[in-house]
């Protein structure tokens, strides 16, 4: 039986589908993918980031408090939200090879893409930097090879600006003056007097602008999904942003230390400790406050181009028409228990941003508290659209009850996994299991063994709920 604010609620979704639908053509799309990017940004309440843009985004649309990735790493994340299923329900890989494997699938294997989906009704769908796993949409050699796309049969034009970089993989990682990374010798971090330009995501931007204006004459709808490279390592942006950072502390690292307890996905920081040449933050605080310093920075910059983009958006007279996502692909550990980096099932790696604005939204600007994981995104487009919802991507469930109504229901359980470990988040606890072993983390983010629990005030009682409720949902995506 439906309460009244089910009724309350149910009304309003009905109000943002009849004013979706009123838009004529279909609406456009502007998907902006944004790499590494913390849940700590400006809106979500740290005064030590600063993200006016994206600020602005959230005060105009609906941010999403409580968003969580399904994999804690760029391609199979990537690959959750541009497919609506997790690699848990597809059966690939949780790592970066997951587009790689499935474009191995014979076509006829393959549930559909968000592009490929969305070209397949009339859309005109363009990627620009990265938003899949490669920059460009290509691995192999440079990760330019055309035999090898990360989404067949989706994009209709798939592009990356290098730049002085010259190739997608160089500029990955670039540095000023078109460098790339040497591996186990560049520096974690720089900045640069070049401004925008002198790193990749500036040109990324530009060439976004550059195909807002050219989409706004297209008569068809557009989806345009752009994918910003910052502030995945390593930490760089023009001397401007770190200025400004360093006259603004980034505080204390919560939860600093390797923990005694939850070990199930600790890792020792391999990609930052690998691919880079750092000092040990871990052992030198002083180094470990210039690395954060860097990534805010980083944010900083990223978020300007942000900032461009909405702009061009405006000036194309196609606003009115056009739903915005802003969405990152996971977080990024920055010495929150001992790690620098994700790769992890914590809560810091699995929390990610996400802004949500579409045409005649209802309450705009509040923020929604409820589950919500990236697997929803192309089931939320789709009906968002107007468009069919693949059998694939209807499983994750759809965002728009809370994009009508900030104090609607999220789900009870987002799953996410990282290799053969599972991690439940419902809306006070995280249960993660991982080869028989189980742990818990509470709404503090503090840390116990289930096993051999240290916190007796968790009664069995509250315990069987939490695990009554993840229980229920495995049983649902059998």
């Amino acid at each position: 039986m439906l309460h009244l604010k089910d009724w309350f609620s149910l009304g309003l979704v009905f109000g943002l589908m009849s004013r979706l639908m009123a838009i004529e053509p279909s609406p456009n799309i502007l998907l902006i993918c944004i790499d590494d990017l913390r849940a700590d940004t400006g809106y979500g309440g740290a005064k030590f980031v600063d993200t006016p843009n994206l600020d602005a985004l959230a005060g105009e649309g609906r941010a999403f408090l409580n968003h969580y990735v399904a994999v804690p790493t760029c391609g199979a994340s990537r690959y959750a939200m541009l497919t609506g299923q997790s690699p848990l329900e597809s059966g690939v890989k949780t790592g970066n090879g997951a587009f790689q494997q499935r474009a191995k699938h014979p076509t006829e294997n393959r549930a559909p893409s968000m592009p490929q989906h969305f070209r397949a009704n009339g859309y005109h769908t363009v990627a620009i930097g990265k938003v899949s796993h490669h920059p460009g949409g290509m691995a192999g050699e440079n990760w330019a090879d055309p035999k090898q796309l990360d989404l067949p049969e989706s994009w209709g034009e798939n592009l990356m600006p290098c730049g002085p970089w010259k190739t997608p993989q160089a500029a990955m990682h670039g540095y000023a003056g078109g460098k790339a990374r040497e591996r186990g010798k560049s520096p974690v971090f720089e900045t640069t007097d070049k401004g925008d330009r002198g790193y990749p995501d500036g040109w990324i931007a530009e060439a976004g602008q550059e195909k807002l204006a050219e989409l706004s004459k297209s008569d068809r709808p557009w989806l345009l999904a752009v994918g910003l490279i910052k502030p995945h390592l390593p930490f760089t942006a023009p001397d401007e942003d770190l200025v400004w950072q360093k006259a603004h502390p980034v505080g204390p690292i919560k939860f600093a230390g390797k923990p005694k307890e939850r070990l199930i996905t600790w890792h020792g920081s391999g990609e930052f400790g690998a691919y880079f040449s750092p000092a040990k933050p871990n052992q030198d605080a002083a180094y470990a406050d210039e690395v954060r310093q860097h990534y805010f920075a980083s944010v900083r910059y990223v978020d300007r181009q942000v900032g461009k983009l909405l702009d061009a958006l405006e000036k194309s007279g196609e606003a009115d028409q056009t739903i915005v996502v802003v969405w990152s692909d996971h977080g990024f550990m920055l010495g929150e228990r001992g790690i620098w980096g994700k790769h992890c099932l914590y809560e810091e790696a699995l929390k990610s941003p996400l802004i949500i604005k579409t045409p005649g939204m209802a309450k705009p600007g509040q923020a929604a508290d409820g589950l919500a994981g990236s697997a929803s995104i192309f089931h939320t487009l789709c009906d968002l659209s107007g468009l069919s919802v693949p059998e694939a991507a209807s499983k994750s469930p759809t965002l728009l009850a809370m994009l009508a109504d900030p104090d609607a229901d999220g789900a009870e359980v987002v799953v996410s996994s990282w290799g053969t470990a599972v991690s439940y988040r419902t809306g006070d606890y995280r249960v993660t299991r991982k080869n028989g072993s189980m742990s818990l983390e509470e709404s503090s983010w503090d840390t116990f063994n289930l096993s051999a629990p240290t916190r007796p005030e968790l009664t069995s009682a509250e315990l069987k709920a939490v695990l009554n409720v993840i229980e229920q949902n495995m049983k649902s995506q059998k």
